[in-house]
């Protein structure tokens, strides 16, 4: 995953690249991955820049996924 990212949206799009390109995961992992991402980026803003996140908001979405959603 070399190429410069500074959004939330295009780290999400090269951890996707990396994995299919990569690390040749099967298009239902992709698939899964996809979606979670999705959901981070919803949560956090797709065009939030990475260097502006912080533990504290990665702890807010871990407690949406315990809290709303049930993950575990």
């Amino acid at each position: 995953m070399g190429e410069h990212v500074s959004t939330v949206a295009e780290a999400a799009g090269a951890f996707l690249r990396h994995c299919r390109v990569t690390k040749n995961l099967p298009p239902h992992t992709l698939r899964a991955y996809a979606t979670d991402l999705a959901e981070w980026q919803a949560f956090a803003g797709a065009a939030t820049p990475l260097d502006s996140l912080d533990k504290e908001r990665i702890r807010d979405f871990l407690h949406h996924l315990l809290a709303v959603r049930g993950l575990k």
